[in-house]
Parts: C-alpha cells; structure tokens; sequence
C-alpha cells in the first residue's frame, strides 16, 4: 500500500481473514497498529522533532535577553542578537510549527481512514462468530462497539502521537537545560517529576477500574434503550412507556452515578498536582534567588528558568487531562473487547474445498446436538434422498429450526456427521454451503433498504427484470 493512499486503508485486507484477535489490550491495539505502522511512526518522528525545537523558546529568550545585556554599543546591537534571534526565527518559530503542522496534516489524513479499517476488519470478525452468539447478545449492543470503539482506538493513537510525545519531549529538554543552569534546579525537576509521576501511578490504576465500569454501565443504558425502541410495538400496545421509562431511568442513575465518581477521583488528582505545581514553582522562585545572590546564576538565565518551568507545567497538566481520558478510553476498549473477542465456534477447516453437490442428498448420521442446558437431538439419523420433499411436523421447541440450522451449519454437532451429496459439511467452506441452500426464514426479515434490494439479496446480480418478475410470481 502506497504511502499516501490514505483510502486505501480501508480496502486493506486484514490479516489472516480476521480469524483471531488478541484478547490482551495493548496487543489488540498494535493488531490494527501495525497496519498503519510507517505513519505511526512518522507522526511520531515528527512530534519529536517539532516538540524538541519548540522546548528550546526559553533557551533562546535567555540568549536574546543576554544579547541586550551584554551588547555595550547599543548601535551594534544587531550583530549580537543575530544569531540567537536568527536560530530563534528559524527553528521556534518557523520549522517546529511546519513540523507540527505536517504531523497534524498526517493525522488528519491517516486517522478517519484508520478508525473506519478497524470499524471495517471488526465487522468482518464479528461475522464470523456463530448465530448463538449473537443470539446471546443484543444486536445494538454489538453495533455500538463495533462504530464506537474504532474512535477510542483513533484517540489512543492521537494521544501517543501528540500529546504523550510533546510532554515527554518537553520533560526532557526542561530536566536537560536547567542540568545545565545548575544543580539544583535539575534535583528539584526531578523531584517535580517523581511526584508528578507517583500521583499519576496512584490515582490512574484507579480511575482506569472505574472507568471500565462507567463503560459497562453506558453500555447497558444504550442496550437497555436499543431493546425499548426496537420492540416499541410490545411498548405500545400494552401501554408500557412509564414502565420502560422506570426501566430506563434505573440504568441512567446507575451510568450517571458511574461517571461522577470517576470525576470526583479525577478532581482528587488534579487537587494534588495543583500542590505539586505551587511547590515545584516556589522552590525554583529560591534557588533563583539564591543562584543571584551567589553571582551563579546570570540574569540571561534567569530569564529561562520561569518560562521553562511554566512550560513544563503547563505539558504536566496537558498530559495529566490527555492521560485521564487515555485511560478511559482504554476502559471502553477492553469493554469492547470483553464483547467482540471470543474465539469463533463454527469456523471453517484450512483450505477447505467449496461444497460440490450433484446428487444433492442429505444425510444426519447418528448426530447429538443440545443447547447448552437443553438437549435436541441424541443419536438422531436421517436420510433424505435427492429432490424428495420433506416436511417436519411437530410442537415447538421439537427441533425443526435447529435441524434447519445445523444443516447450513449454523451451530456444529456435538458428535455425528451432515452429509450433503456424501460430503461432510463441517469439511466445506461454510459459504458455499449456504449458497447451495434456499433458505426461508419463520420471520418475514427486512433489510433497511429498498425493496429491490431486498428482492435482490438472494441473487445480487439479478437484473430489475428479473426482480420484477419475481415480485409478481409472489404477488408482492
């Protein structure tokens, strides 16, 4: 894939046909990752590069302001200032805002593409997974996380790429620099830092937990919501809409309830890092003044140390909110996860052969099949010769949809074989073996789309002739 084919992410074809998924968070993040990794890596690069000439402002305020007091020929003065304000002009203000105008230029090119290859490659996994797996969950719930969760994973790479990396830059080049005015100014960095990063490892692990369940119960309050909607009829014509209004209002407390105590422990965080910044400020106010009355520190210096220090607090608290959230998107994720990634029960065999049927008859051989709970089928045979009609009488709940089912394969036996024309279903691509079968489903299911597109599902390259002679052969 060509670089700057930002589309062409989409169409990628995903590894290994969406067969597996890492069930861990970080590795299910470097799965999709990866695809764009020579991206990622330049929007990283170019962070880099851009945040470290940008940290460097207050380096060259000290030599400008050193320029002015040192010049004594105030007519001469330009011959002082020229290469300070020369590198100022050229690097500050001119390539670390071109650097991080293409960094962003990349991401608004990479980034709305990448989200919808993963909303794409999780739809593809997801398909796979068996009917009773999505018997077992809700339909929206499912839908949710495969629009959602996409938009987390893109906000974590924008996170990596922008912030993390222009606080982690001007961290360094703010410890290096004042290393270099003096000792204790580097110590006093440090000791900001450590304790920077201790409330950090407090408070996170904490409001990552929360935030996972905060995510679980907007989770339920959508699903909840989804099933009210997608069953209003039941809704109305009992006359239920103050019960499901209780209904949903019990999830709304709960998800309400959810959220603020994530941002009651976030506000606990910031609390001590605003104590942490007055402290760190006041320390460096000292040594300061301390560094003048020994004659150590010059007033050029001088003229670094506070807009270092206010620089480096201000990324502390940039990366403080950025990190909050980071985490509460990793907790929607992992949430997502806990939904989508479940290895696949009815999977199709390598290179498995596409169904070939010329005596198209079928065969139960000595088959078990239950649901979990509930047994259907114990030792069950049966065999139907070619072109012979069948019919299946008996009570609900007997088998006949399960029997229907486990022919197109949507649920594996437990023990026996189907055979179709003497092959073996679980041995065939799964594909061919639905194509091979009309199937008419109990439910008089619609797509939401138009009526020709539905007419046209079971042969998607029926011309209009074609689909309006069926209509009429069905009355419709």
């Amino acid at each position: 894939m060509k670089f700057f084919d930002f589309p062409a992410s989409i169409d990628k074809d995903p590894p290994d046909g969406m067969t597996y998924l890492p069930d861990r968070v970080w590795p299910f993040l470097w799965f999709f990752m990866r695809q764009i990794r020579a991206r990622f890596f330049t929007m990283v690069a170019l962070g880099v590069c851009a945040g470290i000439l940008g940290s460097l402002a207050p380096y060259f305020f000290g030599r400008i302001v050193g320029a002015f007091i040192d010049s004594d020929d105030r007519a001469a003065i330009w011959r002082h200032l020229a290469t300070p304000l020369g590198l100022y002009v050229g690097l500050v203000l001119v390539l670390s805002p071109a650097l991080y105008n293409t960094q962003g230029w990349l991401q608004s090119k990479t980034l709305p593409f990448y989200a919808a290859m993963v909303r794409r490659q999780l739809g593809l996994y997801l398909h796979q997974h068996s009917y009773r797996y999505f018997q077992d969950d809700f339909a929206g719930r499912l839908a949710g996380k495969v629009v959602e969760m996409p938009y987390s994973m893109r906000q974590i790479v924008n996170d990596i790429t922008s912030p993390f990396i222009f606080a982690g830059v001007t961290f360094l080049t703010t410890l290096s620099l004042f290393a270099w005015i003096g000792r204790d100014f580097a110590i006093y960095t440090v000791l900001y830092l450590a304790a920077y990063l201790v409330n950090l490892r407090y408070f996170v692990p904490h409001i990552r937990k929360l935030s996972e369940n905060s995510s679980r119960k907007r989770s339920v309050m959508r699903g909840r919501f989804v099933d009210i909607i997608t069953n209003i009829l039941l809704v109305k014509v009992f006359a239920r809409r103050n019960h499901e209004d209780a209904y949903f209002r019990e999830a709304l407390h709960d998800n309400a309830a959810a959220a603020s105590v994530v941002e009651v422990k976030v506000t606990h965080m910031f609390r001590i890092q605003h104590v942490l910044n007055s402290g760190f400020m006041l320390a460096l106010c000292l040594a300061t003044v301390r560094g003048w009355q020994s004659g150590t520190l010059s007033a050029a210096e001088i003229t670094m140390v506070l807009p270092m220090a206010l620089s480096m607090i201000q990324a502390a608290f940039w990366l403080t909110e950025v990190y909050t959230g980071f985490f509460e998107r990793l907790g929607e994720i992992e949430e997502g996860m806990e939904a989508i990634v479940h290895a696949h029960e009815v999977t199709d065999r390598p290179n498995a052969p596409a169904l070939v049927v010329r005596e198209p008859a079928i065969t139960f051989d000595d088959v078990t099949f239950s649901y979990p709970a509930r047994p259907i089928f114990r030792n069950f045979t049966l065999h139907i010769p070619p072109r012979q009609r069948v019919g299946l009488v008996g009570p609900s709940g007997a088998g006949k949809s399960s029997l229907m089912q486990l022919l197109l394969r949507l649920h594996d036996v437990q023990s026996g074989r189907i055979l179709i024309d003497g092959q073996d279903i679980a041995h065939v691509a799964q594909d061919s073996l639905r194509a091979a079968i009309g199937f008419i489903p109990q439910m008089a299911d619609m797509l939401h789309r138009s009526v020709r597109d539905n007419l046209r599902y079971g042969d998607l390259v029926a011309s209009d002739d074609a689909v309006i002679a069926a209509a009429r052969a069905a009355q419709a």
